[in-house]
Parts: C-alpha cells; structure tokens; sequence
C-alpha cells in the first residue's frame, strides 16, 4: 500500500496517525487550538475552516492559513470545508467552495487537502491540487444512516480511481451491526487498495472504530483536545495515543499468536476437536455458541423461536467482532457463522480458518439425537434435507477457509494432529 509522506509523517503504515479537528471561529482560537493540539500529542491538524466565517474572503482565509501554520511549523495541516450537506458549517454555493479550496491549495499553508467526494467541484478540484503536489483525501460523511457494505466499498474504490491519495468515508450507526459493517468494510479496503483507508462510524455506539482502526486498516483517527472528552464517542488526543499504542502492542503479539477459527457445518465435530486442540496448543478454546448464548441470556433455539434468525446472526457477528482484542485463541464457530461476508472478512483478518468438512450421510449419524437443539435442522433431519442445507452452504465454507479436512472416519486425534501439522503451525508462525 501507497503511504502518504508530510513533514516526516508517514500516514498509512505502522500506528494510526492521531488528527484533531480545529474548529474555532476566530483567527486567534483557531491559532491557539493548534498550540493546544500539538501540546495533546496530535499527529496531525484538522483546519475545520467550515467554521470560520470569512471563508469566502481570500485574504482573510490566508491570514487564517498563514497563523495556524506559523503556530505549528511542523504539525501536517488538513484543510477542510465541511459543507451543510455533510454535517459541516459551509452553507455557501458551490463556486464559493471551490474558490475557498483553491486559495488553500495556493496558499503554501496547506499539507493536505479534504475534498468531497460527492461535491460537484470534485473533479476539477483534484488536478489543481496534483498541480499543487499536496496529497488529496476524498471524503464522504453520511449523517443518515451507514449504506450496505457492497455500497461503501464502491465510494472508497471510486475515490481511489478519482485520484484520492485517502479514501474516507464516516457513517451513522442505526444499530451495532452497522458498526460492525464499518469496521469490516475498513479491513477489506485496506486488503485490496494501494492507497490508505479511513472508515469511521459516527456517535457514541462507533467509538470502537476510533479505537481499533489498526486491526481493522484505518490509516488515522479523530481525537479531540482536552476538555471535550465528554462528548459521546469521543477522546481526548493523548488519551486516544495512548490506547492505540497500547492496542499496537497487542496487535504484535497477534501477529506472533493469531486467532484459529474451526468452521464447518452442524456434526463436524468443531467443539471436540477444539477442546482436544486446546489441550494439544495450550491456546483457549471460544465456543461461539455458549457466548452467544451467555450474552443473550437465552438458549439458541430460544433465540431463533423468539427473535428469529437475523438476531441471533447479529449476536454472532458481534461476538466474533469483539474478538479483536483477543490473540492466541481457537474459536469453535457456530455452523451458520461463515454465511454473512462481514463475519469472513473478520476471520480473516484476525486469523486463519479450518474448514472442518463431514458428508450429509456422516452429520445425520453425529446428529440424529440432536434435531431438538439445533434449529436449521427442523425438518431437515434427513440424508437429503443435510445435504440441501450443506449445498446451500458450500460456498460460503468454501470462501473462509484456510485449511479444509474432511472428518468423515477420522477421530479427534486425527482431525487434531493434521490441524496440527497444517493449520495450527502457520497460525502460530504467521
């Protein structure tokens, strides 16, 4: 991946970088919120000019350019205008915008530059600031709501091919599993973009995505100066430093002793083959389904008869999205874990997936007992309804896994020795 070099600060590569928003309305507290930002730590200035009232005044906007930059000499700056329409102050006209941008990019004063990416200046925008040699960030702020994942990752990868030295994009939650979304989005853009990523979820119920942009790809997050701490979701800039160095910390040593994932479907002996895993490694074992059942308070087929299968598939993916602070574990995963992309995006970011695969005829011979306990198999207890449920699910098995062992005549012993000599030993050597 591209880094994006300012001032001896390389954004895009080991720690996340710190950015706190400038947001006073006078030249003086716009100057002394700089002081106080870089005396917080902050890595990087984010000049909300949106909030200045003379924006549109060329030389005002440079004596306002001019005294920030002589505050801080050596602190990145990111010029932003946040428009009305994206939860900023701006309310002036597009030319107005446009002409704000460009005396910024001019002005010397400026070590990057926020765009819109939905702004009808964009496009001509973009090459005055190439022209310019100062590194774009091309952002998206959806105050409404968070857009399916499918939709996002369009916006980041539309930014990239615009010309966006950064992507960013910052949604609202209207529930935890679009935070999740979020993060998951902001791992799989950061796998497969050559230029960095920002994805925040916004509010009290996103604060995780300030905290744990590392594990999940972002390049810098927002703090903010001292005393506004208070805000929901926020953090103070030194306090935010602190956190994610000690997060970096843990990210390390998951590198040394990363997640193993066992998935497969109902019958394949995940939980044997875990506990027998466990013991062999000395790694603990997470049984996904005890968890889920913990932190609802209820049984699965309780949650299914009761709340239907959509909630207890949001209480899975929250379950395995709250492991990112875990390293050295074995997670026995639930059958159905694999079928939604965010939960595979995660496994793979945290981790490495054995599929552990059984024939129709050998899940119905492990299971026929236990029809009672297991939902999806209501009515399906049968060599045929196992294998239309198994097809169903081929592909989604088939996507996760690092590692696939058919367990059909094989014992525990076996199953967990091949894991073992494969799985289990690029896990801990990754």
């Amino acid at each position: 991946m591209k880094t994006i070099q300012v001032k001896g600060l390389a954004i895009g590569e080991g720690i996340p970088k710190v950015a706190v928003p400038v947001t006073a309305s006078t030249i003086d507290a716009a100057a002394a919120q700089c002081a106080e930002a870089a005396r917080e730590g902050a890595d990087l200035i984010e000049l909300r000019a949106d909030n200045y009232p003379l924006t549109d005044n060329p030389e005002a906007l440079l004596e306002y350019l001019r005294l920030c930059r002589k505050t801080v000499p050596d602190l990145p700056l990111i010029f932003t205008i946040r428009t009305n329409a994206e939860g900023g102050n701006y309310k002036g006209d597009a030319e107005g915008y446009f002409s704000a941008v460009l005396n910024a990019l001019k002005s010397g004063c400026a070590d990057l530059i926020d765009i819109e990416f939905f702004h009808p200046k964009a496009s001509e925008l973009i090459p005055e600031a190439k022209k310019a040699g100062i590194p774009i960030i091309l952002s998206n702020h959806d105050f409404q709501n968070t857009p399916p994942c499918e939709e996002m990752a369009r916006r980041l990868k539309a930014m990239e091919e615009m010309g966006a030295d950064l992507a960013k994009i910052a949604c609202m939650p209207a529930a935890q599993r679009d935070v999740w979304r979020t993060l998951l989005l902001s791992a799989a853009s950061a796998s497969v973009m050559e230029i960095p990523v920002v994805a925040i979820s916004m509010g009290e119920a996103g604060q995780i995505s300030r905290l744990s942009c590392e594990t999940y790809g972002s390049a810098f997050t927002f703090g903010c100066l001292k005393g506004e701490g208070s805000a929901p979701g926020q953090y103070e800039a030194r306090e935010l430093k602190d956190i994610l160095r000690k997060l970096h910390e843990t990210a390390l040593e998951r590198k040394e002793h990363p997640i193993l994932f066992l998935t497969g479907f109902m019958g394949a002996g995940k939980s044997t083959v875990g506990k027998m895993l466990s013991k062999m490694s000395g790694m603990p074992l997470i049984e996904a389904d005890e968890e889920i059942e913990r932190k609802s308070g209820r049984t699965i087929p309780e949650i299914f008869a009761e709340s239907g299968e959509d909630a207890f598939r949001d209480i899975e993916t929250q379950i395995i999205a709250e492991l990112y602070d875990k390293s050295g574990v074995i997670v026995s995963c639930g059958g159905g874990a694999v079928l939604r992309e965010e939960n595979r995006a995660m496994m793979r970011a945290l981790g490495r997936t054995v599929l552990l695969d059984v024939t129709p005829a050998e899940a119905l011979r492990r299971l026929s007992e236990e029809a009672d306990g297991r939902p999806k198999l209501k009515n399906r207890m049968t060599v045929e309804g196992i294998a239309d449920l198994m097809h169903k699910r081929r592909a989604a098995y088939e996507a996760a896994a690092d590692e696939v062992i058919l367990t059909d005549g094989l014992s525990a012993e076996q199953i967990s020795s091949r894991i073992a000599l494969k799985a289990l030993v690029k896990v801990c050597l990754a």
